[in-house]
């Protein structure tokens, strides 16, 4: 009984046996078998027709048409697909070949011979085989990496700048706490110093440049002579444009000249606005006293600015104020008259004294030196031949002047 059973196990195995080769599912190759090769013998009513011969005898151009369809079916349906707001339509195709499928697929590549359907069949079954589907993390990693890269790559100028602001900043924070204020204008003019020269520089060189090719548009080639003068480039233009001099006008009407040229303008403009609904007469006066007004008040921002921050000289701005910048010049020409030997008539006007009583119209009651005779005495004029002394006095005068601001 086992060995009958045997027996029919064989006898099964040997007519449902598969007729491809190997375990590759995408390997179409027909094997022959016996009834293949006693096919002769088979009466022709009772032969049963091959599918996949008559595949393989069907038209060329059928086959062409399905393997291009499902290799634009396997393109986009395999992957992952999102339709964008550009009128886009964004594939996303993951693959991963084994090594054995990848060697095939790069033999055929390389090879110089004609292909089969069965080379088709396994290049098109192979490429489906390495599609892959994403896991949820992984598709998470993915959607993440592709925001990030989006907003880099979008507000990479805004990210560059807000750095930059942020060194340049910090460098500021550190050099104003490790720095005198002196310092700190000495470098930033330096640093404009060597701008200008760089500009200064480029200015120059496309000077010559463009006399450069001012000399060869004059040039003129025949093909049987030429004539061409090309002069050499002129030092001194380079010199002329990065003069000391230019470069430190060119700065102060960088700091100074334009941003007042800039803030009249637009004053102009404003008082124009308001003396517009005025009449003939007083629309021109009102304006001039506008302007005069608040030119002059430019006049005093900018003494403000080029005693206090520039030049560390406490500036006030009342009317004494204004007045105490001549004064200690006036105190040290005093000084200087009263120390000299000759007899010229400036020591002449400074002991010059009025009369007294009511004196007549224009002349003054009395003279500048009276201020200073207010504070060294009557003697003052002893005191000046003493440098030191005079010195000291007139620290005390221009205090004087100040406290009374």
């Amino acid at each position: 009984m086992r060995f009958t059973f045997l027996i029919f196990l064989m006898l099964c195995w040997k007519y449902i046996k598969c007729d491809q080769n190997g375990p590759d599912p995408w390997d179409y190759k027909i094997t022959e078998t016996a009834v293949d090769k006693n096919i002769d013998h088979v009466p022709p009513d009772l032969r049963i027709p091959s599918k996949r011969k008559e595949l393989r005898v069907a038209s060329t151009v059928n086959n062409s048409d399905w393997f291009y369809k499902r290799l634009l079916a396997i393109l986009l349906k395999g992957g992952k697909f999102k339709k964008n707001d550009g009128g886009y339509v964004d594939v996303i195709i993951q693959m991963q070949f084994p090594e054995a499928h990848w060697s095939i697929l790069n033999e055929y590549l390389t090879n110089n011979n004609a292909f089969s359907e069965d080379m088709f069949r396994k290049s098109i079954g192979y490429v489906q085989e390495a599609i892959i589907k994403p896991s949820v993390t992984e598709t998470l990693v993915q959607a993440w990496t592709d925001y990030v890269h989006f907003y880099l790559v979008e507000y990479k100028m805004h990210i560059t700048l807000f750095f930059g602001a942020l060194g340049i900043l910090w460098m500021s924070c550190i050099v104003w706490t490790r720095i005198s204020h002196k310092h700190i204008f000495i470098l930033i003019m330096v640093g404009l110093y060597l701008y200008e020269v760089f500009v200064s520089y480029k200015e120059a060189e496309q000077q010559e440049y463009d006399r450069f090719l001012s000399s060869v548009n004059t040039c003129k080639w025949y093909f049987w002579s030429s004539s061409c003068h090309v002069p050499a480039p002129d030092p001194l233009v380079f010199i002329k444009h990065m003069h000391p001099l230019k470069i430190a006008m060119r700065i102060f009407t960088l700091f100074v000249s334009e941003p007042m040229l800039a803030i009249s303008a637009t004053i102009t403009t404003m008082l124009h606005g308001i003396t517009d609904g005025l009449w003939f007469p007083l629309d021109k006066i009102v304006y001039g006293l506008l302007v005069v007004i608040m030119n002059g008040l430019l006049v005093i921002f900018l003494l403000l600015v080029l005693f206090n921050f520039i030049l560390n000289i406490p500036f006030n701005l009342s009317f004494a104020g204004l007045l105490n910048i001549g004064f200690p010049q006036r105190w040290q020409w005093a000084g200087h008259i009263c120390r000299r030997t000759d007899d010229r008539w400036g020591k002449r006007v400074l002991e010059w004294r009025p009369r007294l009583g009511k004196g007549s119209v224009g002349r003054p009651p009395a003279r500048w030196g009276d201020d200073l005779r207010k504070v060294a005495g009557y003697d003052w004029m002893r005191r000046a031949k003493d440098r030191i002394q005079w010195r000291a006095l007139g620290e005390a005068y221009v205090q004087q002047w100040t406290a009374i601001g």
